[in-house]
C-alpha cells in the first residue's frame, strides 16, 4: 500500500487486526480498514484490482472459498486479482494452515469459475542461497570501489533479474495473476 500510495494510486487495505494496522506505517494506516475478508466493506464491482499478499495461507481451508467469493464480488468486470502465497516447498509455519503447489493454487482460484488464472510465476528461487549471493555481490562491489549504496543497488538488480522471478517448481513463493 505504501508504494502504491506514493505513486498516486488510490488504495484501500483490509486487515482483521487493529493491532496489525497500528504497527503499520502511517500512510498504510490511513488507507486500511478493519474488516472481515469474508464481508468486505465495498460495493459490488467497486475495485479494479485486488491483491492478497500473504493472506490465503492464514485462512482455514474451509474459509478460503468464501473469502475468494467476496473478492470476486467487489472486483469489477475484467478486474485483476493478484495472489502471493508460500510454496509447498517450504515447511508450513506457525499461523499457516497450508502452503501451495502451483496446481493447488490454480485449483483454489479457479474453483467455481470465480477467476481464470492467466499465469503462476515463482518468486525467490529456493535453489539459490540469496543471502550468500547478496553478500558476495556487496563484498565484490566494495572491492571494486563501489559505494555502499551502489553495491546494494547492484545486489538488488541481480536479485530482481535472476532470483526474484523463477520457475514456480523451485520457488519459495508463488504469484498467481
Amino acid at each position: 500500500i505504501s508504494e502504491l500510495t506514493r505513486r498516486g494510486i488510490k488504495t484501500i487495505g483490509v486487515e482483521a487486526s487493529k493491532a496489525a494496522i497500528e504497527r503499520a506505517p502511517v500512510e498504510v494506516q490511513k488507507n486500511t480498514v478493519i474488516a472481515d475478508i469474508a464481508n468486505l466493506p465495498m460495493e459490488d464491482g467497486a475495485i479494479s484490482t485486488a491483491a492478497m499478499i500473504a493472506v490465503l495461507e492464514h485462512l482455514p481451508p474451509e474459509n478460503i472459498s468464501r473469502a475468494l467469493q467476496e473478492v470476486h464480488r467487489v472486483l469489477g468486470l475484467r478486474g485483476m486479482f493478484i495472489v502471493r502465497v508460500p510454496s509447498d516447498l517450504q515447511p508450513t509455519r506457525a499461523k499457516h494452515y497450508q502452503h501451495f503447489s502451483p496446481q493447488s493454487l490454480r485449483d483454489i482460484l479457479e474453483q467455481g469459475n470465480l477467476f481464470t488464472v492467466m499465469e503462476i510465476v515463482g518468486n525467490h528461487d529456493m535453489s539459490t542461497d540469496w543471502e550468500l549471493v547478496y553478500s558476495d555481490i556487496v563484498i565484490g562491489a566494495r572491492n571494486q570501489g563501489l559505494s555502499e549504496t551502489e553495491a546494494i543497488s547492484l545486489a538488488e538488480r541481480t536479485y530482481d533479474s535472476t532470483i526474484k522471478a523463477c520457475d514456480p517448481k523451485k520457488a519459495k513463493r508463488l504469484i498467481a495473476i
